[in-house]
């Protein structure tokens, strides 16, 4: 219980700035089996670069990672009003792992408490939760009205948003 209380609230913090974005996507038509898919495969790489991997590449390369959701926003945005599907899974874990990019600086020094089998399990186990309150929230009616009003435009320029501020604000 020591450690799953801090770990329950790593959890919390470090992933509440996605928990919009997560929202906006439900609300864009994204089913919740892709989001929680797109989640967990980001939250697996992740937790693998955390771990270790990490220590080989470079922080500052970390950033580049923000082309992937500049990239994805822009072929939404340029898309137009054709009729497209949803975002698939493969999408989804890109956007995911861009927006986690900052939990790589955070989590090996957590890591390094030698619990990283139970963070990585508590981390594991509040994805579902997670993307089931960001669905909640993009159904709530005010929630649901910001994205209405933003229509098609919400979720490539949420993507580029988060693409340039991983690209300005590095990971170190």
């Amino acid at each position: 219980m020591n450690t799953i209380l801090p770990a329950v609230g790593l959890f919390v913090v470090t992933n509440l700035d996605d928990l919009a974005l997560l929202a906006v996507l439900v609300a864009s038509g994204v089913r919740l089996g892709r989001l929680v898919a797109g989640q967990y495969l980001a939250w697996a790489v992740i937790a693998v670069l955390a771990a270790g991997v990490v220590t080989l590449v470079p922080a500052d390369a970390l950033r580049w990672l923000g082309l992937l959701p500049i990239a994805i926003g822009l072929k939404e945005l340029f898309e137009g009003d054709e009729e497209h599907p949803p975002l698939g899974t493969p999408s989804v874990a890109a956007i995911a792992l861009t927006g986690g990019v900052d939990d790589i600086g955070v989590l090996p020094p957590v890591f390094a408490t030698g619990d990283t089998g139970l963070f990585i399990a508590v981390f594991a186990v509040l994805i579902v939760p997670w993307c089931l309150l960001a669905r909640w929230l993009a159904t709530r009616p005010p929630v649901a009205a910001a994205i209405a009003r933003l229509g098609r435009f919400a979720v490539p320029v949420a993507l580029i948003a988060i693409g340039v501020s991983v690209l300005i604000y590095p990971s170190d």
